[in-house]
Formats: C-alpha cells, structure tokens, sequence
C-alpha cells in the first residue's frame, strides 16, 4: 500500500498501543553537562538548550558540524519517525534539516535513508545505486516547507517517515504546524538510498540530525519520536496517519 489513509480515532489509538517506543529524551527536557541526555553529539557539532518549539519546555538547537544522534534496538524492520522543527532560510546548496536513519545488519549498522528541507524549500530524499552514485529527488509538496518567509517568522513543521525494511518501502509526510497545513501526506520514495544494502533481518537502529554539510543552518528539532510497529503490513499505512492526527490536536502556542 503506497499512501497513509483517513484513519478514525479509534484506529489511531489501537495502531499506538501495537507500537513500541524506542527513543528517549525526545523531547529535550533532560540535559547533563550542556548536553541533552541520551543523545551522542558527534565531533563538532553543538547541542544548545533553547525554548521548547512546541510552547513549553526545551528543544535542541543543532549548530558547528557532525550529528547528533541516539541508537537504539528495534525488533521489527516496520518503523515510524517523527519530529518537529523550525529553520531559517539555508544558502544555495544548504539544508534546512538534515535527518538520517541508519538500519542495522548482524555485521554493522549503514546510512539507508538521508531527508533534507533544501534551500528553496523542498522536502528531499537522496537515491541512487551504491558504489554508483545518485542524486536528490523532490517529494511533491502542495507548497514549499519556506517558513523563513512572510510576516508570521519561520514555521513550526513535523517531519513523519514510515517504512518498511523487508519490502524496500517509505512513506513521506510533512505538515506545517503553525498553519495547520498539510504539505504532503505519504508520499512513496522510489529506491531510496542504499536500501538494497540492507540485509532480511535488518533494523531500524540509529536516528541522527547531521550538521556537516556546507550551507547547513542551525536548525532547531523537538518532539522526536520513533516506534516500531508490530510486524503487520497494515501498520505501515495505519502509522502514516498520526501526524495528522497529532497536527489536529496539538496547536503550537
């Protein structure tokens, strides 16, 4: 199935329940020693504690080079990635968000997906063949993700990816928070970046917001939240419907 369907309140709440949360302190609310708890900071790069994006409490302000990032263990090759953020507007060539997801084979953990907000606004997945090349392809959005611009300051959006392992298959979803706006609601990636890689019995295993491309902004991230869905074909279009559902019920302040 290639696109997230309407779901009823009921069908939210059960798909929930067949979930399990991975990540931890994805909201920001706990830091040690200036960084955020849980999380790796990678060489370079610098988490700063600002006002949480979301009204209340912290999110992490991502700047300088690197990632930041957490693993962790899934068991099951569905999962479910969410995350809210605000940016300024990048330089040519830049991004605006920079989000990575890394599977795990018994011999080692590889790059399989990398998303970016580019500087004129588009949401994009990298694709190509491994050893190969490959090039930045567009999801097809109903307006560019540019909250830099216009009189209300820059967005609050929520990034949702959905997917499958097994079956070399992700779904997009962006929202703009702020303006309760859906940009695109499950978008099908085609052959996404070094998926053929992966191995049967691959994982998710690592999430990370990476800093080191030139033109990267300091982008600020909150309320990441990653599950893996019980192991049901019907989960992955069931799942694609949360943000929408969250993008209802939780307006920013």
């Amino acid at each position: 199935m290639k696109s997230a369907a309407t779901l009823t309140v009921c069908l939210l709440l059960t798909s929930i329940s067949q979930a399990s949360t991975v990540i931890t302190n994805g909201d920001f609310e706990n830091w040690s020693g200036g960084n955020p708890v849980g999380w790796t900071v990678g060489s370079g790069a610098i988490a700063t504690e600002v006002s949480g994006i979301d009204g209340s409490g912290s999110s992490m302000q991502i700047s300088g080079g690197a990632y930041v990032g957490q693993s962790f263990t899934a068991t099951s090759d569905l999962f479910n990635v969410s995350v809210d953020f605000t940016m300024p507007q990048p330089s040519s060539g830049g991004r605006g968000l920079n989000l990575q997801l890394y599977g795990g084979n018994p011999t080692g953990s590889s790059l399989f997906l990398n998303s970016r907000i580019d500087h004129q606004g588009n949401l994009q997945y990298y694709d190509g063949v491994p050893s190969s090349g490959g090039s930045w392809k567009t999801i097809t959005l109903s307006s560019q993700a540019d909250g830099w611009t216009g009189t209300a300051g820059a967005a609050v959006y929520r990034l949702v990816l959905n997917g499958s392992l097994s079956t070399n298959e992700v779904l997009f979803s962006l929202f703009d928070v702020t303006n309760s706006t859906t940009l695109v609601s499950g978008a099908s990636a085609s052959d996404p970046w070094q998926f053929a890689t992966l191995d049967g019995a691959a994982t998710l295993s690592e999430i990370r917001f990476a800093r080191n491309n030139a033109g990267t902004v300091d982008y600020t991230v909150d309320n990441v939240a990653v599950t893996i869905p019980e192991p049901s074909r019907a989960m992955l279009t069931l799942i694609g419907g949360l943000g929408v559902f969250f993008l209802r019920r939780r307006p920013i302040a």
